[in-house]
């Protein structure tokens, strides 16, 4: 299937920590065309977890992962686009219906629920998964949307809860900064690399036409 998946088209919403994992996974596994979509830089607190190093802080993560694949893999083509999805949408919906694939990792409920409301009004658009961790990243969830049927809302309640959540823990999960005051969610780069590769095997099987769903 080599051949076949070298002539795959996947757009990837969100290159964070789990993001720009999905992307490499998926670009050294042999999707032809990659298309990054992602309006953040690189901060110093991401380069523990993030797949791109201390020489891409301050830069564009989906500029700066553009370069890292096409230098290990010339072969691949990819296109890194700085804005939220919502504006390339609104400037070139085809970027989203040529593709075969959509992976949406940002884990922003409102962006979210707009591609997911977006999926089921317009016509010719593709398969998409939404993958996002749970707290301390002791769980991960891929969930396909595909044609007629379910969606991504039909599990989250109103405010954007999983209601199918793995581990439930008392009080909030989130730690803050001693000097600015941002909050983030703890966890330990080892943690996630099997939840990256559940969410890449899920893509994978997608693109191979769905052989084992």
């Amino acid at each position: 299937g080599a051949e076949d998946m070298f002539g795959k088209k996947v757009v990837l919403i969100g290159c964070g920590s789990l993001g720009s994992d999905i992307a490499y996974l998926l670009a050294k596994s042999g999707v032809g065309t990659l298309t990054l979509i992602d309006a953040d830089i690189l901060d110093w607190d991401n380069v523990g977890r993030h797949l791109l190093g201390a020489e891409a802080v301050g830069l564009s993560k989906v500029k700066a992962l553009k370069r890292l694949i096409e230098r290990q893999l010339p072969h691949i083509s990819v296109e890194a686009i700085e804005k939220e999805w919502e504006n390339v949408w609104a400037d070139s919906p085809i970027v989203f219906q040529d593709a075969d694939l959509i992976v949406s990792t940002t884990a922003i409920f409102k962006s979210e629920s707009s591609l997911n409301c977006l999926n089921r009004i317009a016509t010719g658009f593709p398969p998409i998964i939404y993958g996002w961790t749970e707290p301390y990243w002791c769980a991960g969830h891929a969930l396909l949307v595909m044609g007629a049927g379910g969606c991504l809302s039909c599990g989250m309640s109103d405010v954007g809860d999983f209601v199918l959540q793995v581990c439930k823990w008392e009080g909030t999960t989130l730690l803050k900064e001693p000097a600015c005051g941002d909050s983030y969610q703890p966890y330990s780069i080892l943690d996630v690399e099997p939840i990256k590769t559940m969410i890449s095997e899920l893509a994978f099987d997608v693109l191979y036409e769905h052989r084992s769903l």
